[in-house]
C-alpha cells in the first residue's frame, strides 16, 4: 500500500484543523528553497541530556512543545523528566520517539518547570492535574522518503528522526553539512533521535536539514547540526520519521 496519498490528506486536514486553507499545501515540487521554523518562536532552547540518554524523550518533547505552540500561536516548555520517568523503564537507557508520543496521548504532559529535568531516572511523580499539554495521535512518514519529510516539515512543522549517531565525525562536529561515509540507514544502527526544525540549501555545498540536538549549545551549531539532505537518506534521517497530531 502506497501511504504517501493518505500522508497528505493527513496534511490537509491539519492545515484545515488549524486555520489553513487547504489550497496552501505546497507540494514538494512546489517548496521554496527552505524553512527554519526557529524564526516562528516555536522552537524551545537545545538542552543538555547530560548522562542520561535521554534524545527519544527530548526530540519528542521539542516536537509536542512545536506543534502546539503552532496550533495556539504560543510556546510552552514541556518535562523531558516526565518521560524519563513515567514513559517507559528505557528511562536514561534510551528509547524511541513514539512510547513518548504513546505516552503524552494518554497522560499528558507536565510543564518544564513544574517537572525539572535531572539526567537521571526517577520515581514517576507526575500528577495528571497539571498537565500542561496533550497529543491526539502521531504519524509516521513513509520510510526513507526525503521528499515526503520535507514536505511535512514546511507545511506541518518539526519532526523527529533517528540516526546513526555512533560515529567520531558526530563527536567533532563543530559547522558545516554533515557527510558521514560510513553512516547507517537500517534501523538497528538507529541510535540518537533529533528534532528536524527545517532545511535549506547551501550554494556551495548543497542542501541540507536543520536538526536540533539534545547535546547542549557548546556542540555543533549552538546544538544545532546541518546535515545532508538528499543525500541518500544521510544517516537515516529519513528512516523513522514521526510527528505528532495536537
Amino acid at each position: 500500500m502506497d501511504y504517501f496519498p493518505v500522508l497528505k490528506l493527513i496534511a490537509l486536514l491539519l492545515l484545515v484543523d488549524l486555520g489553513y486553507a487547504a489550497g496552501n499545501y505546497q507540494t514538494y515540487d512546489q517548496l521554496p528553497k527552505g524553512i527554519d521554523w526557529r524564526r516562528y518562536g516555536y522552537i524551545s532552547p537545545v538542552q543538555n541530556q547530560g548522562g542520561c540518554q535521554a534524545s527519544w524523550a527530548m526530540s519528542a518533547v521539542g516536537a509536542v512543545e512545536a506543534h502546539l505552540g503552532i496550533k495556539n500561536r504560543r510556546l510552552d516548555q514541556l518535562s523531558v523528566q516526565q518521560l524519563i520517568d513515567c514513559a517507559s523503564n528505557y528511562g536514561c537507557g534510551g528509547g524511541w520517539a513514539s512510547v513518548a508520543f504513546n505516552y503524552t496521548r494518554d497522560h499528558g504532559i507536565a510543564s518544564k518547570t513544574s517537572y525539572p529535568y535531572r539526567a537521571e531516572q526517577s520515581t514517576c511523580s507526575y500528577d495528571p492535574s497539571t498537565s500542561a499539554g496533550r497529543i491526539r495521535s502521531y504519524v509516521t512518514l513513509r520510510y526513507a522518503d526525503e521528499k515526503c519529510l520535507a514536505e511535512v516539515v514546511y507545511n506541518i512543522g518539526p519532526v523527529v528522526v533517528h540516526l546513526d549517531s555512533l560515529h567520531d565525525s558526530v563527536l567533532e562536529y563543530k559547522s558545516g553539512i554533515y557527510r558521514e561515509e560510513d553512516c547507517r540507514f537500517d534501523m538497528a544502527y538507529l541510535t540518537e533521535a533529533v528534532l528536524v526544525v527545517g532545511f535549506g540549501t547551501d550554494s556551495n555545498y548543497g542542501d541540507y536539514w536543520i536538526l536540533k540536538t539534545s547535546f547542549g549549545k557548546n556542540w555543533g551549531e549552538n546544538g544545532y547540526m546541518r546535515l545532508a539532505r538528499n543525500a541518500g537518506n544521510m544517516c537515516g534521517v529519513a528512516t523513522l520519521a514521526q510527528y505528532p497530531i495536537v
